[in-house]
């Protein structure tokens, strides 16, 4: 009876060597797998900072564009300025020149007739000439 005990004994222990090896088997599995997980997380970490590397030269480039289209608004603001000053001058030169054209109107009527008024006396002189030549004639021959 020992001997079958023992047998028993036997089965049982082989029974439980071929268990421990199946759960080593699946312990290296596990192991492998786990390698593979820990690869897997190690390449997303990877792609994750080189994300933040490029989520961090975004902003940088997004923080210069903002300090130069804020530069180009305060310019704009200037130019405005600049302009709405200049479009006043023009006004009032356009003002001056309306006055300046009237008065260059008035200034050639006022020539118009003294050209006519010296015509005129130059006529009137002519004929005063005529008649002092006329006089100095009948003196002389009298």
């Amino acid at each position: 009876m020992s001997e079958k005990v023992l047998e028993l004994i036997l089965d049982k222990l082989t029974s439980m060597d071929d268990r421990m090896g199946n759960m080593e088997m699946r312990m290296d599995n596990m192991e492998m797998r786990m390698g593979n997980m820990e690869m897997r997380m190690g390449n997303m970490e990877m792609r994750m900072d080189h994300m933040e590397e490029k989520q961090d030269l975004m902003q940088t480039q997004l923080d210069e564009t903002s300090r130069i289209l804020k530069a180009v608004y305060d310019r704009q603001e200037v130019s405005d300025a600049k302009l709405t000053a200049l479009s006043s001058d023009v006004d009032k030169l356009h003002g001056y020149v309306k006055k300046i054209d009237k008065k260059v109107d008035r200034n050639q009527q006022s020539l118009d007739k003294m050209i006519e008024n010296q015509a005129a006396i130059f006529e009137m002189l002519g004929e005063h000439d005529v008649s002092i030549r006329a006089l100095k004639k009948k003196a002389r021959s009298s």
